[in-house]
């Protein structure tokens, strides 16, 4: 992005992420590569805290990533990786303000009905009044599994914007919400 900020961008085919951070000094000649996803697990299991410092040196085709006491070297993907910021929606017609934790609880009770795999299916209804202002508002999770019937469950939270329904995944907005924090 410059030489002072980097991104970090990834997908597996369903989910897609991307995170932006500082350099601590700059950097000048920064270029865009593409690391194999198991050598990122790799880096990321050798890194032990925030405070970690990894040093990146990307050269004929490699990257090699060094830590106090250890080097990693491995291979880089040829091609060019999509532009993620043309995908990641800058703007919002809906948001609204939850605790993470009430909504973990209604996801994973939600679970058993969601269904397998591919059609673990969530609804999200978020009701509020059509403002531009913050108002009160809430967050209704359902899921239906014809077998064995329904779950439904709303959350009280705030919103702004306009009420709107949107269907994810039970199983990967369950993972984003457990590294989301609070």
């Amino acid at each position: 992005l410059s030489d002072v900020v980097v991104a970090l961008e990834a997908t597996d085919g369903f989910r897609l992420s991307s995170y932006e951070f500082e350099l601590l000094e700059p950097v000048a000649g920064l270029h865009d590569f593409i690391v194999p996803s198991p050598a990122m697990a790799f880096i990321a299991g050798l890194i032990n805290s925030n405070e970690d410092v990894v040093e990146l040196v990307a050269t004929g085709g490699q990257l090699l990533f060094h830590m106090e006491g250890i080097d990693v070297v491995t291979r880089l993907v040829e091609g060019t990786y999509p532009d993620v910021r043309s995908i990641i929606p800058a703007e919002y017609s809906t948001r609204m303000v939850l605790d993470v934790q009430d909504i973990v609880r209604g996801v994973k009770l939600a679970d058993p009905f969601a269904g397998e795999n591919d059609s673990s299916t969530l609804y999200l209804d978020f009701s509020g009044e059509d403002a531009t202002s913050i108002l009160p508002g809430s967050l209704e999770l359902t899921t239906r599994k014809s077998e064995i019937g329904g779950y439904k469950n709303t959350i009280k939270g705030i919103t702004a914007g306009t009420p709107n329904k949107i269907m994810v995944s039970n199983e990967f907005f369950l993972e984003a919400l457990k590294v989301a924090g609070s």
